[in-house]
C-alpha cells in the first residue's frame, strides 16, 4: 500500500514537473513574416482643436506617411478613406507603420486610383491593463479624433462619413466602448477590427474602474444589439502563441442571428494559418496582407470611401479571413450545422474553431489541471500539518504585525497636515491647471495599482492566514500551555530573525525583485510568475538556511 502511494506522489510530481516545463518553456515558433518599410516614416501630427488640446495634453494624433506621399499629406488635403489606428496597453503610436506601409504600397500597385489614409493616436503609452481610469479618457479622445479626421474631408465632393477603426489589444476595447458615450453617433464608425483584444474580461483586474468600464461596454452591447446590428466588427485573437490575451477572452459576445459580429483565431485565417504572439500580430505580414486587402475591397471606386452596405462588408470579410477560394466549398464536411445543432443541445460551451494542421492534440491542458491538483494537494497537505500545533498559529499571528510609526513632523519640521494650509493660488490665479491635475491624480492611481500587484507577492508567502483568521482569537482550554507556548514562540521568531542567514538575504532581495518586477511591467506584466517564483523560492529557504 505504501509502494502504490509513493508511486502515486512520484507520478504527480513527474506531471507537475512536466507541467512547469511547458508553462515556462513551451514557446512555439514564430513562423510570421515581418512587414518592413521601403521609404523612411513619418508621422504627422494633427492639429486639434484648443479645448480638446488643453484637455488632453498628453495624446496626441497623427497621420501616417512615406516618401513621396509624406511630402504630399504635409498640408493634410487628403483624398483617401480614413483608417484609424488605436494602440493598447503601453503600446506605440508607432506601430500602425505595419498597416501603413502596406497600404501604400497596395495602392501604389493600383497607381492611387484608390488608396487610404491611415491615422495613429498617441495614448502616451498609458498601461490600461493594470489601471482602469484611463480608458474612459482615451474613449473620449478617440470621439474628438473621429470628428476631426472627418473636418479635414470636409471640402471633397464625396466626403467620408464614417472612420474605420483597427484597435490592437485594449485599443480593441476602447473602440467598443465607444458607443458607451452619449453623444457619439453610431453612423460614424461603420467597421472595427481588434487584433488580440480581450473582450470577454480583462487579463488583470486590480481596480473597480476597469471593471465598471467592462460592465459598462458589455451593457451597451448587449441591450442596443438591435441598433448595433450595422456596425460590423470583427475579432482576431492570436492563437496558441499569445501567452498574454488568450484566445478565448476575444470572443466577441453577441446574439446568434447577429451575423455582423465575427470572431476568428489567426491559425484559421486562410493564406495566413500562422499563430503570432501578442506583440506581433501587429507587424505578422500574413494578417496585415489580409487586413489590407479588406480594406481595400471595401473602398467604392465611385467615391473612393468605404461603402455603406453591411451586407458586402460581411462578404469580404467572410472572403478574407474565413472562406478564401483555397477552401472548396461542398460536400458534409463543410456544412457542420449537425455538429452545431448537438452541440447547443447539450447545452456546452462555444468552442474555438482550430485549423486541422495546428497542434491541438497537445497535453497542455490535462498537465495544467494536473498541476493544479497537485498545488491543491499537496497545499491542503501542509494546512492540515499546521492545524496540529499551536505554535504555528501564534509564530503566524506575529509574524504579521508589522510595528507602527506615528511621526508628527518631517525633516522640515512640518506635519503632513500642514499641507492642507498651504496657498493654492498665485496672483489669483491656480499654480496648477486641470489637465496637470488630472494627469497626477492617473498616476498617483496607477502607482496605488501597481502597489497592489506588487503585495501580491507577500500575500502568496502566508496562504494560511486566510484559514487560521477564525482560530487565532480561539484560545486552548489550558491557558497555562498557551502562556508558555506563547514565550517559546517570541524566543524563537526573535532566535530566527536575528539568527538566518538566508532570511537577511531574502530581506534584502524582495525588494530589488519588486523594483524588477516593476521595471519588466510594460513589456513582460503577464510574465510576473518569474519574480513571484523566486519570491517565494527565497522565503521557503530562509526557513530552512
Amino acid at each position: 500500500m505504501r509502494l502504490a502511494g509513493y508511486a502515486f506522489y512520484g507520478f504527480a510530481i513527474g506531471l507537475l514537473l512536466v507541467g512547469l516545463r511547458d508553462l515556462l518553456f513551451g514557446f512555439g515558433e514564430n513562423r510570421c513574416s515581418m512587414t518592413y518599410m521601403f521609404e523612411y516614416p513619418e508621422y504627422r501630427r494633427v492639429q486639434l482643436p484648443r479645448r480638446v488640446a488643453r484637455q488632453y495634453p498628453s495624446y496626441g494624433l497623427y497621420v501616417y506617411g512615406e516618401g513621396a506621399y509624406a511630402q504630399e499629406s504635409r498640408g493634410l488635403k487628403l483624398t483617401g478613406a480614413p483608417v484609424l489606428f488605436l494602440p493598447g496597453n503601453a503600446g506605440s503610436y508607432k506601430q500602425a507603420r505595419s498597416l501603413g506601409s502596406v497600404a501604400l504600397r497596395k495602392a501604389e500597385n493600383l497607381d492611387r486610383r484608390i488608396h487610404m489614409n491611415v491615422f495613429t493616436i498617441d495614448f502616451n503609452e498609458e498601461l490600461v491593463a493594470l489601471y482602469g481610469g484611463s480608458l474612459r479618457r482615451q474613449t473620449q479622445f478617440l470621439y474628438e479624433s473621429i470628428k476631426a479626421i472627418l473636418r479635414l474631408y470636409k471640402d471633397r465632393p464625396d466626403p467620408p462619413t464614417g472612420v474605420a477603426l483597427v484597435g490592437h489589444s485594449m485599443g480593441g476595447v476602447v473602440a467598443r466602448a465607444l458607443f458607451t458615450l452619449a453623444r457619439f453617433n453610431p453612423r460614424l464608425v461603420s467597421l472595427i477590427i481588434t487584433q488580440a483584444s480581450p473582450h470577454q474580461a480583462p487579463v488583470l483586474s486590480l481596480d473597480p474602474y476597469i471593471q465598471e468600464f467592462y460592465s459598462r461596454v458589455r451593457h451597451r452591447w448587449a441591450t442596443s444589439a438591435e441598433d448595433l446590428r450595422n456596425v460590423t466588427v470583427l475579432s482576431v485573437g492570436g492563437g496558441y502563441l499569445d501567452f498574454q490575451v488568450r484566445s478565448g477572452l476575444t470572443a466577441l459576445s453577441c446574439p446568434i442571428d447577429d451575423l455582423n459580429k465575427m470572431s476568428v483565431v489567426a491559425t484559421a485565417v486562410p493564406r495566413s494559418w500562422v499563430s503570432t504572439d501578442h506583440i506581433s500580430i501587429v507587424w505578422c505580414k500574413e494578417l496585415v496582407l489580409a487586413t489590407v486587402r479588406v480594406f481595400f475591397d471595401l473602398i467604392e471606386p465611385e467615391t473612393g470611401q468605404f461603402t455603406e452596405s453591411p451586407e458586402k462588408r460581411m462578404s469580404v470579410l467572410n472572403y478574407h479571413f474565413f472562406r478564401h477560394p483555397v477552401l472548396k466549398p461542398g460536400g458534409a464536411q463543410d456544412d457542420p450545422s449537425w455538429f452545431q445543432d448537438v452541440w447547443s443541445s447539450l447545452g456546452l460551451p462555444a468552442v474555438d474553431a482550430l485549423p486541422l494542421n495546428s497542434e491541438w492534440p497537445r497535453l497542455v491542458s490535462p498537465l495544467l489541471y494536473v498541476l493544479g491538483a497537485s498545488i491543491a494537494f499537496w497545499g491542503s497537505t501542509v494546512l492540515r500539518l499546521a492545524h496540529n500545533t499551536c505554535d504555528f498559529k501564534i509564530v503566524l499571528f506575529l509574524s504579521n504585525q508589522a510595528p507602527q510609526k506615528v511621526s508628527q513632523k518631517s525633516e522640515n519640521g512640518f506635519r503632513a497636515s500642514d499641507c492642507h494650509s498651504m496657498v493654492k493660488e498665485c496672483n489669483g490665479s491656480p499654480l496648477l491647471s486641470e489637465s496637470v491635475l488630472q494627469d497626477v491624480r492617473d498616476d498617483l492611481q496607477l502607482h496605488f495599482s501597481l502597489s497592489t500587484l506588487l503585495t501580491f507577492t507577500m500575500m502568496l508567502s502566508v496562504p494560511s492566514l486566510i484559514h487560521w483568521k477564525h482560530n487565532l482569537s480561539i484560545l486552548d482550554a489550558s491557558w497555562k500551555s498557551v502562556v508558555t507556548s506563547s514565550n517559546y514562540s517570541v524566543c524563537l521568531y526573535l532566535y530566527l530573525y536575528c539568527s538566518k542567514r538566508m532570511l537577511n538575504l531574502t530581506l534584502h532581495l524582495l525588494l530589488p525583485l519588486c523594483v524588477g518586477m516593476l521595471a519588466f511591467c510594460p513589456l513582460h506584466i503577464y510574465r510576473v510568475t518569474y519574480f513571484l517564483s523566486t519570491a517565494l523560492t527565497l522565503l521557503v529557504c530562509s526557513c530552512y538556511f
